[in-house]
């Protein structure tokens, strides 16, 4: 189950898709609402970044999720 910020997130990019839609700006084959079925998220990060060979972070004001991030590889589980 998403909650907090991943599911405000999917909220946000499902409408964002929707007004692109609405203005004929809309790129790809797929309808808003196929597009936004495909939006899935997680509140845990060893989740979001398991598997994953490069992390791009932008995240300035929070210095200490940075490192999180950039040591995210060395906890995250591996896919077998």
């Amino acid at each position: 189950m998403v909650s907090g910020a991943a599911a405000k997130a999917a909220v946000w990019i499902r409408d964002y898709v929707r007004q692109l839609e609405r203005e004929g700006a809309l790129r790809g084959s797929l309808t808003a609402e196929a597009q936004g079925n495909l939006v899935s998220g997680t509140d845990r990060l060893e989740e979001a970044v398991g598997g994953a060979k490069y992390i791009q972070a932008r995240i300035f004001d929070k210095v200490e999720i940075n490192v999180l991030v950039s040591y995210a590889h060395t906890w995250a589980p591996k896919k077998s």
